[in-house]
């Protein structure tokens, strides 16, 4: 081989080389999150790990990624080919980055909720906005999960993963952002399945922590007749799957199956929705009350039934339920 050919082979591998590396020093340095353009932005995601960064760093980071990323189109032309697209160790560190940032947003929303009172109202509101707002992203740009998220269980890891003494007052930023979230909804024009799904998820989660009394007033900016609507569509689309339930019993296995939703209501703290105890107990006004209040609801039950089966159904569960709530009515009147 020519010498000259030898020191060109050299030559144009140390070119190559020098590019490989100047590439890699690009990859690596990256301005600071304050600093960065939307595209660093996303490689400070993708390229580092940011368990090596600061905590300011990080807390820069979701300021400034939540700033920048309002709509899909942030993400420029080619963000449709999301996560999916990426190598797959890219993928996994980005799996990794997001978990953390996750965390740590969740975490710092936390502490402001506990730390500043009187700006709870607008502190869960946006993080209501930023959670719904990311979770479309996520869903528009392909993904990263591996499998079905459980959002329940996803956010009870995120406030087990808070410090022990910080966990009451997670437990009440999450009961604040449900109840923000669902004032939003119009739930009532969901299809059925998908309110009985929510509804059934919702009674999953009140059966391992009830309402504590007027945990939420205060504390977010949810109209309170949406609020309630919503309350009553989903309190009527689980007892639409009761009701559905008891066409398999006898009589007296259904008479005990709506004692136990009926006593898993009263667990739940819901009980309010069922009988109005505005007034004092062992009146008759409060009896006259009570019973109007209860057949208000159960016109909301019966709007839930749209086939014959179901209306036949429903009309059984409401003769029991009836049945059941005026004699906890009259022994609480004379005493019992």
């Amino acid at each position: 081989m020519p010498a000259r050919w030898l020191f060109g082979a050299v030559g144009i591998a140390a070119a190559v080389m020098a590019v490989v590396l100047f590439f890699a020093w690009y990859a690596a340095w990256l301005p600071q999150p304050e600093r960065a353009t939307r595209t660093q932005l996303l490689r400070w995601v993708v390229l580092r790990d940011l368990h090596d960064e600061s905590p300011e760093l990080r807390a820069a980071l979701i300021d400034r990624l939540i700033d920048e990323f309002r709509t899909l189109d942030d993400f420029g032309a080619d963000a449709t080919s999301g996560a999916s697209a990426l190598h797959e160790r890219h993928r996994q560190r980005l799996v990794r980055n997001v978990a953390l940032l996750e965390q740590e947003w969740f975490a710092s929303g936390c502490r402001r909720f506990a730390n500043e009172p009187e700006r709870r109202g607008d502190i869960v509101a946006e993080a209501v906005t930023v959670a719904e707002r990311w979770s479309a992203f996520g869903v528009a740009l392909g993904g990263i999960a591996e499998k079905q998220v459980d959002v329940g269980e996803e956010i009870r890891k995120l406030v087990e993963a808070m410090p022990v003494e910080e966990r009451e007052d997670a437990k009440r930023f999450v009961t604040a952002g449900v109840v923000e979230w669902l004032a939003r909804q119009e739930i009532e024009a969901w299809p059925e399945s998908r309110r009985i799904a929510l509804a059934s998820a919702l009674a999953a989660e009140l059966d391992r922590a009830p309402l504590e009394g007027s945990l939420v007033v205060g504390v977010t900016r949810a109209p309170p007749k949406r609020l309630l609507d919503n309350a009553q569509t989903l309190l009527a689309a689980w007892m639409l799957a009761r009701a559905r339930e008891l066409t398999a019993l006898s009589d007296e296995q259904q008479r005990d199956h709506v004692a136990a939703c009926l006593e898993r209501c009263r667990r739940w703290g819901v009980v309010g929705m069922l009988v109005d105890r505005t007034s004092s107990t062992g009146s008759r006004l409060a009896a006259m009350r009570a019973l109007a209040s209860i057949e208000t609801v159960f016109g909301h039950w019966r709007s839930a039934a749209r086939n014959d089966a179901d209306v036949a159904a429903m009309e059984r569960l409401i003769e029991l339920v009836r049945s059941r709530l005026v004699a906890d009515l009259l022994q609480s009147m004379l005493g019992g």
